[in-house]
């Protein structure tokens, strides 16, 4: 009786662990739920996968943006590795920021792109946390889309370095490709031609028409520009009427060639508002180095020419020569920052 009633006891209290071992898994399963229905419903996309001999492995896990962000199904990406989602060039700081995860074990930032299943590359900015489990290292990402900012960065560059209203270079990024261009053509002992460009009658468009249609005549000059030279050709627009071309490897012949389909491209007629328009070019040209062998002096020997251009009727070019050279123009402006700019070179 006794050895019954004692594996009755022992019955009951088995009876009771189980009872409570079903309320804990159950409470486990709905946690379990409740956690995989909130990564489900985050924005980021959540990458779970283990870390082999310092290489990244299979996917183990990712949530439902996953998904919606690289358009492959769940099952999919859990037969890739992240370096099959990861564009290849990005690769090398991918596998070197997992070197450093496994060192320090914290949480590692790094921006890179993921390739979509139809090709299209969009940027991300990757949270890495490891973890151990069983005896596995174990990375959790999240990564997050950064479309929006680098979008909103590429706004702010040209907003910095580019004329709103043509979209050209402006005085800063002249600046820039200027000092460029002329490193280039010192190493390669080549030659370089500066333009300067004002308009002739510019004034009485905007008088006649008013300043909406001198935006718009200024945009249409632009884009008959940019179509006139090549691709790596640097145009300007200082402000105002005035642009500046900077151009490499040219000779004086082809630089004169330049400035004649220039003149022939500008002066043709505009339609503004329904209405004809014309402006045509004055062009000063200094060439590399025998002009001028910095920024300052190529621009300044580049506006006397273009004093002279005016002087002599307008809607032609002249080249910089000697005679020119004790020509005082008071500058005020925009070139005048710029050749203050260049002051100490």
């Amino acid at each position: 009786m006794l050895q019954i009633k004692s594996l009755k006891t022992n019955y009951e209290q088995l009876e009771k662990t189980h009872i409570e071992l079903m309320n804990h898994l159950d409470i486990a399963i709905e946690y379990e739920e409740k956690y995989r229905r909130i990564l489900n419903n985050i924005s980021d996309v959540i990458l779970i996968f283990e870390l082999k001999n310092g290489e990244p492995s299979n996917i183990i896990y990712v949530n439902n943006m996953a998904y919606v962000k690289l358009g492959y199904s769940a099952e999919a990406l859990r037969s890739k590795t992240p370096l099959q989602l990861i564009s290849e060039q990005k690769h090398t700081e991918f596998t070197n920021s997992l070197e450093h995860i496994l060192k320090d074990e914290e949480n590692n930032k790094l921006e890179t792109i993921f390739i979509t299943k139809n090709g299209e590359e969009i940027p991300f900015e990757l949270h890495s946390t490891l973890y151990k489990e069983k005896g596995k290292n174990l990375v959790l990402t999240v990564a997050r889309d950064i479309t929006e900012r680098k979008n909103y960065e590429v706004k702010l560059t040209e907003m910095a370095y580019y004329d709103k209203l043509t979209g050209l270079a402006n005085r800063k990024m002249l600046e820039v490709l200027f000092k460029k261009s002329l490193k280039s053509v010192q190493r390669s002992k080549g030659q370089l031609a500066v333009f300067f460009i004002d308009l002739d009658g510019f004034k009485k468009v905007n008088d006649t028409l008013g300043h909406d249609a001198g935006d718009l005549l200024l945009k249409d000059v632009a884009a008959r520009l940019t179509h006139t030279l090549k691709g790596d050709d640097i145009i300007s627009r200082l402000g105002g009427d005035e642009f500046i071309i900077v151009t490499e490897g040219y000779s004086l012949e082809e630089a004169t060639q330049i400035a004649e389909r220039i003149i022939e491209e500008i002066s043709k007629v505009y339609m503004i508002k329904n209405q004809e328009a014309r402006v045509t070019p004055s062009i000063g040209i200094s060439i590399y180095p025998q002009h001028g062998k910095d920024q300052k002096s190529l621009l300044q020997t580049a506006d006397k020419a273009m004093y002279f251009a005016k002087r002599k009727g307008k809607n032609t070019y002249k080249i910089y020569t000697e005679e020119m050279a004790n020509i005082t123009i008071q500058k005020s402006g925009i070139l005048a920052k710029m050749l203050n700019f260049f002051q100490g070179e």
